[in-house]
C-alpha cells in the first residue's frame, strides 16, 4: 500500500495522467486485401524489409502495411495513444521479438485513433502456419491477420549465426518453407541473397 501511495504521489507531482485503455472489441486493424498471405522479412537488428515491401504469395512485392484504429468504449478515437502500448505477436509464438519492444507500432495514434506498422521491425523466427495478433497493453485486440514473418534468424534465438547458416543449407535441400523468404514457393538464389545479408544480425539495445 505504501508503494502504491508513493506511485500516486509521484504521478500527481509530475502531472502524469494515465490514459484509459481503448476498447478491445471496438478497436480494429487491417491490411490491404492484396497483402493477405504475404511474407514480411524481419531481422533482429532491424535490417529486414519494411512492410511496404512484403512478398506476395507466389512472389512479387506487395504493401502489407498494418493499420490499427483504437476506439474507446463510447466510440471516440484514442488520440495520441502511445505506439509502445501496441505490438505484434503471432498465435504460435513463431515471431521472436527483441526484448519485447521489437514489434512496436511506428508511432502514436493520430486524431482518428490510427497508427501503422510500416517500418522494419527488430525480430526473428518464422511464423508460417500462424496468424498475427495486434496486442494492446498485453492483450490482443479482437481478430487476427493472415500475414507471415520470415527471418534469416531461422531458429528464433535473435542472433543470426552459424546455426542459422546450417539450418538454411539444410533448407535448400529440403525446401523448408521458413527459408522461402521471397514467398515464391521455392528456396533458391533469391533467398540465399537475403540469408547472406542477415548474417551477424542480433538484437540491439532499445533507444
Amino acid at each position: 500500500m505504501k508503494l502504491l501511495a508513493l506511485f500516486i504521489v509521484l504521478a500527481m507531482a509530475s502531472g502524469a495522467v494515465a490514459q484509459p485503455i481503448p476498447d478491445y472489441n471496438l478497436s480494429s486493424f487491417f491490411i490491404d486485401h492484396a497483402a493477405v498471405g504475404a511474407s514480411v522479412t524481419v531481422a533482429p537488428d532491424g535490417g529486414g524489409a519494411p512492410f511496404t515491401e512484403a512478398y506476395a504469395p507466389g512472389g512479387g512485392i506487395v504493401d502489407a502495411t498494418i493499420t490499427v484504429q483504437l476506439l474507446y468504449s463510447d466510440g471516440s478515437p484514442a488520440i495520441d495513444y502511445p505506439g509502445s502500448d501496441l505490438w505484434l505477436e503471432t498465435t504460435g509464438g513463431g515471431l521472436a521479438r527483441c526484448s519485447g519492444w521489437g514489434t512496436f507500432a511506428d508511432g502514436s495514434t493520430d486524431d482518428q485513433g490510427m497508427t501503422t506498422w510500416q517500418q522494419p521491425k527488430y525480430a526473428g523466427g518464422c511464423s508460417v502456419g500462424e496468424h498475427v495478433l495486434v496486442m494492446l497493453v498485453g492483450a490482443p485486440i479482437a481478430g487476427t491477420l493472415d500475414l507471415v514473418f520470415r527471418s534469416p534468424d531461422l531458429n528464433g534465438d535473435l542472433d543470426v549465426d552459424l546455426t542459422d547458416i546450417v539450418a538454411f543449407a539444410q533448407a535448400l535441400l529440403s525446401q523448408e518453407t521458413c527459408a522461402d523468404f521471397t514467398n515464391d514457393g521455392a528456396v533458391n538464389l533469391s533467398d540465399i541473397v537475403i540469408m547472406a545479408q542477415g548474417i551477424g544480425a542480433e538484437c540491439e539495445p532499445a533507444e
